[in-house]
């Protein structure tokens, strides 16, 4: 699987993970990233929801800074870096990606971001 960005500006398209986790599960959801260690570029940590309502990521025990988009039918919403340790952020989605810190640069409100299948 590979997360790809396409920006509505240019249509440009590019990769920001191929090392993709779904967090499946309500313990996956609990944890997210917290007490992990490495986190490194070409990782995504993926929570997918059945409805659009507002999502709240925190960073307690979660040992980096991080970058976060909230996606709703895979258009983002919010896109913005979280604190090591005492980060908060919010906003409506369907979708939260958490990727390391930096990867989002590019990404701006309004751009496409889904999963995509391996060829």
């Amino acid at each position: 699987m590979y997360l790809k960005h396409i920006s509505h500006t240019d249509s440009s398209v590019d990769t920001l993970a191929t090392d993709i986790e779904i967090a499946a599960t309500w313990c996956t959801h609990i944890r997210g990233l917290m007490f992990r260690r490495d986190f490194s570029v070409g990782s995504a940590l993926v929570f997918q929801f059945d409805r659009v309502t507002q999502r709240t990521i925190h960073m307690l025990f979660v040992y980096s800074d991080i970058d976060v988009l909230w996606l709703k039918d895979n258009i983002v919403k919010k896109c913005t870096r979280l604190s090591a340790w005492y980060g908060i952020g919010t906003a409506e989605g369907d979708t939260v990606i958490e990727l390391p810190s930096g990867v989002a640069g590019a990404i701006s409100t309004g751009d496409t971001v889904r999963i995509v299948a391996d060829d």
